[in-house]
């Protein structure tokens, strides 16, 4: 899955298939899941929903909610075996850090707590379904593609049918300086743009957000669109 390209998701065959010519080659096939896994698209590695099993993992970020630098690298036996990459191969500045370890070992605690995966699933649920009724009402939306808590979506121009970065910096813009004014507060937002033209946001919201955050979300968005293009 994309992440700075855009937050694209491949067809479920298109990875398996990749993963069976690459292997026939005697090629590694590694996962970056720094944005992707945890949890992000509802399962905890992004691989999985793709029917194959990477030679290696990467991993970071999320691990620690960002609190506090972590990152691990998980692989296969005859990749990472002691034989191959003994004790001493390689050295990290912040490896070992007891807050950092504390802080990974909760995050997975959370993440087997048996509310959780239901708890996201119906967060996911309602993320997708308020960006769909949003598409629907915009015809400077183009593709959307959701997977648990990671949404891309194209913005275009509504007569071209073109991509419009020009539209999509507007909106993150709007979000970010302009905001909107919910019972005479002003609220803002954090938007990402980015994709091979630069027309694409990637919406990556928290795991637990409520429905009233995503109805304000939704008062939010709709209110940067209408002033990028109304």
């Amino acid at each position: 899955m994309l992440g700075r390209g855009g937050y694209v998701f491949p067809n479920p065959n298109y990875l398996s298939k990749l993963v069976d010519i690459l292997h026939k080659y005697n090629i590694l096939v590694i996962c970056d899941e720094v944005q992707m896994g945890f949890f992000r698209t509802g399962s905890l590695w992004s691989f999985e929903k793709y029917n194959f099993v990477p030679d290696m993992i990467v991993f970071g970020k999320a691990i620690t909610n960002g609190l506090w630098p972590l990152s691990g690298v998980w692989a296969k036996e005859d990749v990472l075996s002691p034989n191959i990459w003994p004790t001493g191969s390689t050295h990290c500045t912040f490896a070992g850090h007891p807050l950092a370890t504390s802080l990974g070992l909760s995050t997975f605690k959370i993440t087997e707590d048996s509310s959780f995966l239901t708890t996201t699933a119906q967060s996911a649920k309602n993320f997708k379904k308020h960006l769909l009724n949003i598409a629907k009402d915009y015809p400077c939306i183009g593709r959307v593609q959701c997977e648990g808590h990671a949404a891309g979506i194209d913005i275009i121009n509504p007569t071209t049918k073109k991509p419009d970065p020009a539209g999509a910096h507007n909106i993150v813009e709007y979000a970010l300086r302009v905001g909107t004014t919910i019972s005479k507060e002003n609220i803002g937002m954090i938007l990402t743009a980015g994709g091979m033209f630069n027309s694409q946001l990637m919406l990556s919201p928290c795991l637990f957000i409520s429905e009233e955050e995503l109805q304000l979300f939704d008062i939010i968005f709709r209110d940067c669109l209408n002033k990028a293009y109304l």
